[in-house]
């Protein structure tokens, strides 16, 4: 829950959507919150690891028109930048993306069309899912 919150302040909450399979109470009256007063972009379903892929593009191609950048994260990973000059982590995301769309030198800017994908090398279960 944190994470959302800590995303949500750095790349705006309209910005950020969650894809949840949780049934746990806590955590559906939070994403419930998150969604109706935060404005998040929450995605209830039954989705494992392995189907991940077919939600994302949807969410893809319902924001490409509108959005530069999709990344996909873990509610246990932090977005951050790296300045290899200077060798530090900064929350400046969008001191970072600021000139994405004008400079086609950008780090982030791929020489040839791209598509986003998940693999997941691994068969989850109930257990750890």
């Amino acid at each position: 829950m944190f994470l959302s919150q800590y995303h949500g302040h750095l790349i705006g909450f309209k910005n950020l959507y969650i894809i949840d399979s949780s049934t746990e109470t806590r955590i559906v009256a939070f994403l419930r919150y998150a969604r109706d007063h935060l404005g998040v972009n929450v995605i209830f379903g039954d989705v494992n690891l392995n189907e991940i892929t077919k939600v994302m593009t949807e969410v893809g191609m319902s924001i490409g028109g509108s959005s530069d950048i999709f990344i996909k994260m873990d509610t246990d990973e932090f977005l951050m930048i790296y300045d290899e000059g200077n060798k530090t982590l900064s929350t400046s995301v969008s001191n970072y993306l600021a000139d994405f769309a004008t400079n086609e030198n950008h780090p982030l800017r791929l020489k040839q069309h791209s598509c986003v994908g998940y693999v997941q090398n691994s068969a989850p279960s109930i257990e750890v899912c």
